[in-house]
């Protein structure tokens, strides 16, 4: 057996054993945030002596991949794990740093452009940071988020009442519906509950 295949089967194997310590925790708690599975694995990872003479990067990358292996597990997320996370990446990982930057473009425009582009910063910074971290807080804040620019980015465009009420349905059907169904399916992306079987 070559060093590839020894550091793959030894992945596998830690990856069965962490993830039957994440689910007796789990048990225990009844659910965990992803920040505590997280640190559950963080703690079952150790040196192994698989790892001697490997660099660096090449441990990371076998943990990253123990890692990503065990929050994925359908066995803690009750087969939900296979959903598509393209959208989820897309959006953290472009529009909301998209979002950053055009707010930083705004913020020379002047006047009240200016304030709501450092509220807009700040919201998307904050979001940004808790979404990339899976923080249950940011999958919260999202929603208010995905809320609250259903209403203002049409109020920005309407010039009277009933405009604002079209936009605002557009957007809703548009914007916000997708989205919010997109986000309540991926809740176990943030929060693992224990199920007991029948």
């Amino acid at each position: 057996m070559n060093k590839e295949e020894e550091i793959k089967k030894f992945e596998e194997e830690e990856i069965n054993r962490i993830t039957q310590k994440v689910l007796i925790s789990l048990k225990e708690k009844g659910e965990l945030s992803n920040n505590a599975v997280v640190k559950i694995i963080n703690a079952e990872l150790k040196n192994d002596p698989v790892y001697d003479g490997l660099q660096d990067w090449n441990i990371h990358y076998s943990r990253e991949r123990i890692r990503e292996a065990i929050l994925g597990s359908k066995l803690l997320n009750h087969g939900k794990g296979n959903l598509p996370t393209s959208w989820f990446n897309f959006y953290i990982y472009f529009r909301l740093p998209a979002g950053i930057v055009f707010s930083f473009i705004l913020l020379f425009v002047g006047g009240l452009a200016t304030l709501t582009s450092l509220i807009d910063i700040a919201v998307i910074g904050t979001l940004f940071w808790g979404l990339k971290g899976r923080k249950l807080w940011a999958y919260k804040m999202n929603f208010i988020v995905l809320s609250v620019e259903t209403i203002f980015r049409p109020l920005e465009r309407a010039n009277n009442i009933i405009e604002f009420l079209v936009l605002a349905i557009l957007f809703s059907l548009i914007w916000l519906l997708p989205n919010w169904i997109y986000f309540k399916k991926r809740k176990y992306l943030f929060l693992y509950s224990y199920e007991k079987k029948d």
